[in-house]
């Protein structure tokens, strides 16, 4: 527990859990599971491996879940919050040499998700989502010597999410002089929309004199209130966005001796995002890091570990997460330790 950015990445914010699946080559030749329960949930697994050739052994995964979600007992009148995924995972591993392995995966998914609601106030349909994602990735791993190894990861993920409804606004939202005093104020928009009285409405943040003009004249305009709140600028509002990301990294083990070992390392990340209804267009963003983490054991009851994670960020400022600890064993199942440390997240473009 505890913020690790500087030995584990930048999204090492509150904790680390370490997952080891099983390797293509210990898995079972074959097998099949069905688990079934209320809310129609069900879910659905195949498993296959294989070995081909002396070297290279292979697994294929598929998977389909489903559930219907709440049910109207919980939700009066349904809950409308259904979902179903499809999965389809490869995964291979190849030893080259002795001290040299290949392992690539490659994995599908489709899914599909009911919502409920929107931050659209004038919404007639349902804004349900559908996610189609494809990923690749390759880790090569070379033993330089029985004390020092070096791995390449590289990894590139497409991302396609389609999320639209249809919805019906009043005209003068879409009034040229109203809509930047709109999108400035969202309270003070959604309580015209709405037609409140603006006397009985708590604001946090309140147009000025000249700006609620502008509006009450784009209402005089249109032929009055009635006129102007009439919901019938219709059309289909999108939140649709396709991603790409890819990246690469290196990263170096060296145990110097049995009391001394470190790892360190550097990678590169480009994403980029088209989508109209959050960037209207596209943006991209490039991410550089470098990182270093040693261990230090004197004795068998104390350890030492000090490291730090570097990254540059085309979207913001450059950032740098120490770390520092010391740990002492009392005894086999029982230890203290005092850290500091430092983590930094670096968000998704959406």
């Amino acid at each position: 527990r505890g913020p690790d950015s500087a030995s584990y990445g930048p999204n090492s914010m509150m904790a680390v859990i370490n997952i080891l699946t099983k390797r293509p080559k210990d898995i079972d030749r074959a097998m099949a599971s069905v688990e079934v329960g209320s809310h129609y949930s069900n879910e659905s697994t195949i498993r296959l491996g294989n070995k081909l050739g002396d070297h290279t052994h292979i697994a294929a995964t598929a998977n389909l879940t489903r559930n219907s979600g709440y049910d109207s007992a919980t939700l009066p009148g349904g809950a409308h919050d259904s979902i179903s995924v499809k999965r389809l995972n490869l995964r291979s591993q190849t030893d080259l040499k002795t001290d040299e392995t290949l392992e690539l995966q490659a994995s599908l998914t489709s899914a599909k998700r009911e919502y409920n609601y929107t931050p659209d106030p004038f919404v007639l349909s349902y804004p349900d989502q559908a996610h189609d994602e494809v990923q690749f990735s390759a880790k090569w791993t070379k033993a330089l010597s029985g004390n020092h190894e070096l791995q390449v990861r590289a990894y590139y993920s497409g991302l396609d999410v389609k999320q639209d409804w249809h919805s019906c606004w009043p005209r003068l939202a879409l009034h040229p002089d109203v809509i930047a005093v709109l999108n400035k104020y969202p309270e003070f928009a959604l309580a015209i929309a709405k037609g409140l009285d603006l006397s009985t409405v708590t604001l946090h943040k309140t147009p000025s004199q000249a700006e609620i003009n502008q509006v009450l004249a784009a209402v005089a305009s249109m032929g009055g209130l009635g006129p102007a709140l009439a919901r019938d600028a219709c059309g289909t509002v999108s939140l649709d966005d396709a991603e790409n990301r890819g990246q690469i990294e290196l990263q170096d083990t060296y145990v110097l001796s049995d009391s001394l070992r470190v790892v360190s390392g550097v990678g590169l990340r480009y994403q980029d995002s088209y989508s109209e209804g959050y960037f209207s267009g596209k943006v991209n963003n490039q991410v550089r890091w470098i990182f270093g983490h040693m261990e230090y054991r004197p004795t068998n009851s104390m350890s030492f570990n000090l490291g730090g994670y570097g990254e540059s960020n085309s979207l913001g400022p450059g950032t740098f997460a120490p770390r520092a600890a010391v740990n002492y064993h009392l005894s086999e199942n029982q230890s203290v330790r005092a850290v500091y440390s430092k983590g930094t997240r670096t968000p998704d473009l959406v």
